[in-house]
């Protein structure tokens, strides 16, 4: 990954597996306010995910609205077995452990993680 890109997956190949090519985006696409839409299963709560890992690898702060409670779950660590089934080198867990920060604020409530 180079630092003014942010790594979201692989290519599929024309039967649906992954390929080596990695899909980025450039950061300069998040210079403004973002959003991902779609309809219930198309996956936007993964891409947020990624997108918001990625970020923060690079050092970029986030400050994420999310009611459904869907991406707090980046303060809890990944397995790195099923991390390196999806293609994905185990040590980018530990690199991210190293560097972020999360926190959660729910308005209104003494609950959730912080």
């Amino acid at each position: 990954m180079t630092k003014d890109r942010l790594w979201l997956g692989q290519y599929l190949d024309e039967e649906g597996r992954r390929t080596e090519k990695k899909f980025e985006i450039s950061v300069d696409l998040l210079r403004r306010h973002g959003g991902v839409f779609g309809s219930t299963g198309s996956g936007k709560t993964v891409l947020s995910k990624a997108i918001l890992e990625e970020a923060a690898l690079q050092g970029i702060p986030v400050i994420a609205m999310d009611p459904q409670g869907d991406i707090a779950s980046l303060m809890i660590p990944g397995d790195p077995k099923e991390l390196e089934e999806k293609g994905v080198d185990p040590a980018r867990l530990k690199e991210y452990l190293d560097k972020v920060i999360v926190r959660v604020y729910t308005p209104a409530s003494s609950k959730g993680l912080a």
